[in-house]
């Protein structure tokens, strides 16, 4: 997860399908057989600001 160019970098997990992760909240957006099945899932995301001021909230 090194590319900072996109909004969900993909993780491709061990059994061969793919997690579409968001840099905002850090929310797994989706999973899928193919990277192509992601997108519409990423167009999609909302973040949750409750669950992100949440795990900021478990930081301090």
């Amino acid at each position: 997860m090194s590319d900072n160019s996109t909004p969900y970098p993909h993780r491709l997990n061990e059994e061969g399908s793919y997690d579409s992760i968001c840099r905002a909240c850090f929310a797994t957006v989706a999973r899928g057989k193919a990277e192509s099945e992601l997108s519409a899932y990423e167009e999609a995301h909302i973040c949750d600001p409750t669950h992100m001021l949440s795990d900021t909230a478990r930081r301090c």
